[in-house]
């Protein structure tokens, strides 16, 4: 078999040959010695097979991805970077701006729950009025719409429970509620459904309820979480779907387990928490 060769009558070099003869870890080696800045594209000569200006490198949202469009090299790929301190807050940034367009005006007449037996009974039903008198929630009613507001975020923003039986939406938001709503100052988190299951959670010792006020994670709620030591998913069985889905998302993060109930923390009383959450559980994860 005759070998093609090049004008000068030499064997062409590797680069001319189809496909990349360097595998994925040697690519790395020399991509990482290519500068390039946070949400940066840049379109260069393929340091691979040397074809002009068809090599490109993106840095975006904590990925590194490359390709060479050149038709007889096979160089592409992509991989997780580390963000720069920078990005990350213009994350964190993004993500607080979209969430506060959402945002509803705190309710402009409250009320101390106190002058209101209903409210009362309510905080009472749901195991919340312990962590209320010893002043670990902050918690006002709004008469005009009929609901309990548990305020977060140093007062800035509050979620609403109706206490009209058939309302709709059940819970509203209203001013800042980005992050996590918190109850307690324990080292311990556990994630629950609601700001009153957090609440009663909080009765365990060196605990703290958690509550994401939503369905998914915000990346400035990772960050919030990352000041426990250890996280405890605890929702029902209806919601485990939800619960593995955090527990992939928040166990590189901080050591998290997961403890399904058969019914929300609120209704439980503080002996059957206890129970449910001795000291062996809340020490243990993966």
């Amino acid at each position: 078999m005759v070998k093609k060769r090049g004008r000068s009558g030499a064997e062409p070099p590797y680069r001319e040959q189809e496909g990349c003869m360097f595998n994925r870890s040697e690519q790395l080696e020399i991509l990482n010695k290519i500068k390039i800045k946070d949400n940066e594209t840049k379109r260069i000569n393929c340091p691979f097979c040397g074809g002009k200006y068809t090599f490109t490198l993106s840095k975006r949202d904590g990925g590194l991805v490359w390709n060479c469009y050149k038709a007889s090299c096979s160089t592409r790929g992509g991989t997780r970077v580390d963000r720069s301190l920078s990005s990350i807050k213009d994350k964190l940034s993004k993500a607080s701006v979209k969430e506060i367009r959402k945002q509803l005006p705190l309710p402009a007449m409250t009320s101390d729950p106190r002058k209101h037996p209903e409210v009362m009974h309510y905080l009472e039903t749901v195991h919340v009025s312990a962590a209320f008198l010893r002043g670990d929630v902050e918690v006002r009613y709004d008469p005009k719409e009929h609901r309990v507001l548990f305020y977060m975020n140093n007062g800035t923003g509050c979620v609403g429970r109706s206490l009209y039986p058939n309302a709709k939406p059940k819970w509203k938001a209203f001013g800042d509620t980005s992050g996590i709503f918190t109850c307690g100052s324990g080292s311990t988190g556990v994630v629950v459904e609601d700001a009153a299951s957090a609440c009663a959670i909080s009765v365990l010792s060196d605990t703290t309820g958690v509550a994401l006020l939503g369905t998914n994670i915000s990346p400035l709620q990772k960050v919030q979480l990352r000041s426990f030591k250890r996280l405890i998913i605890s929702l029902d069985k209806d919601a485990s779907k939800k619960a593995i889905m955090l527990l992939r998302k928040l166990n590189g993060f901080v050591p998290t387990t997961i403890k399904f109930l058969q019914e929300d923390a609120k209704w439980l009383e503080p002996v059957e928490l206890e129970g449910l959450f001795d000291e062996s559980t809340r020490n243990c994860h993966y």
